[in-house]
């Protein structure tokens, strides 16, 4: 804090595919101001791996470096 702003801060976004309270649009938005504070002069490559929890819900997950 007395070091001033600080660089690019991790984040992490959950939504459910069935979350009627809040709109994908806010996930996005989220991501990308992330993305383009931390990389102006584009979107960084995206890594996407979908999976499947046993006997359970899929997933996709997507993780910028």
């Amino acid at each position: 804090m007395k070091q001033g702003q600080p660089g690019p801060l991790p984040l992490i976004v959950f939504h459910g595919d069935r979350d009627a309270t809040v709109a994908p649009a806010n996930a996005v938005a989220l991501i990308d101001h992330v993305l383009a504070a931390a990389s102006p002069d584009g979107r960084p490559p995206a890594v996407v791996t979908r999976g499947q929890v046993p006997a359970g819900h899929a997933y996709t997950r997507t993780c910028y470096q």
